[in-house]
């Protein structure tokens, strides 16, 4: 039951996530939507604070209830939101998107809206050849192999191994800071640098956040590891430091939060085409989740077999190559409108 509750509870999640991403990118306007995209993390880390903080004190069931209680709320509050305005553009409702666009205080951007989709058949989002746009197209490819590539290493960076074995990684290593208040203490930083991000996200752009992220990402991970390799051979010097894990992890989590975390997911709400959103971000999340679903599961296997430090440095290699492949690919788009961004991928 509880198996088949989680698989349930996960489709539903990886929906609600996707749809998520592309509406906020179609509703925002380009001077705060990279502020917008980057917020939806804040609400996710909450809950999971919350779940740190309160799971240890009820029952599972009660955490269940909760969890059911905020999900009814989500429903009853969609249907008090707009539909989006380049939903009603692809259409060719004029009408109906100005409206939308005045209801958002957007009305300037009704042509900027109508150009990032010409030329898109009003019936492609509905059938196989939403599909086959997302690879035959130019810059829907361009696009496909930029998130899914980020998406791809944010998973192999192991956040989901971190997140689901917060509290068996500092049992494993013996620290001496108590496994739950270290759970308590990782959750609020991630909400703190999540609640950061929107704010420096328009300020300093996605590139430089990402690289900044994924550089000290790897630092944090290699110190964690460094701790393992300590405490495997035994040395006297990692019972003078058993504060190393919690400081990694805090300083693994910060960084992350700020750019790694939400610059992918705010990159898969802008850069496809509209004939292709909602299916090319569909395909690069499910595909990282997946990943992300392999790396969780065997974590276990690769502490067996290669040990803690080694797995943690292999953690840390997919941060720098997030860097590498950042600085060689991956543009900027702050400020820039749909269209905007599209144009750059032609280019």
């Amino acid at each position: 039951m509880v198996y088949a509750v989680r698989i349930i509870s996960g489709l539903g999640m990886g929906m609600v996530t996707v749809s998520n991403l592309v509406y906020v990118g179609e509703i925002a306007s380009s001077n705060i939507r990279g502020i917008l995209l980057t917020s939806t993390s804040i609400v996710g880390i909450s809950g999971t604070l919350a779940a740190y903080s309160v799971g240890p004190f009820v029952s599972y069931a009660t955490t269940g209830y909760i969890a059911l209680a905020i999900n009814i709320v989500h429903v009853i509050g969609i249907y008090f939101i707009p539909e989006s305005p380049v939903y009603y553009a692809i259409k060719g409702k004029q009408l109906e998107a100005k409206n939308t666009l005045r209801y958002l205080g957007r009305l300037d951007d009704l042509d900027n809206v109508f150009d990032s989709v010409s030329g898109i058949n009003p019936h492609e989002g509905q059938s196989w050849r939403a599909w086959v746009k997302i690879f035959t197209e130019r810059t829907n490819r361009k696009s496909l192999i930029i998130t899914l590539s980020l998406c791809t290493l944010q998973q192999l960076s192991g956040v989901a191994v971190v997140l689901f074995f917060a509290t068996t990684i500092f049992e494993s290593a013996g620290s001496s800071i108590r496994p739950d208040i270290a759970t308590i203490i990782i959750g609020a930083t991630r909400l703190l640098a999540s609640l950061i991000a929107p704010f420096v996200v328009e300020r300093a752009g996605r590139r430089i956040l990402l690289l900044v992220s994924t550089v000290f990402c790897a630092v944090s991970l290699i110190s964690l590891g460094s701790y393992f390799h300590l405490t495997r051979i035994q040395s006297p010097l990692a019972l003078n430091i058993g504060w190393l894990p919690l400081v990694s992890l805090i300083m693994y989590f910060f960084s992350y939060e700020i750019g790694f975390g939400t610059m992918p997911s705010a990159l898969v709400g802008e850069m496809f085409r509209g004939n292709a959103r909602s299916t090319g971000s569909a395909v690069a999340m499910t595909t990282a989740w997946l990943i992300g679903f392999g790396v969780a599961t065997g974590f276990g296997t690769m502490v067996k077999v290669f040990g803690g430090d080694v797995t943690f440095w292999l953690f840390s290699g997919a941060c720098l190559a997030a860097f590498l492949f950042t600085y060689k690919y991956v543009p900027e788009t702050k400020g820039k409108t749909l269209n905007d961004i599209q144009e750059m991928l032609r280019s």
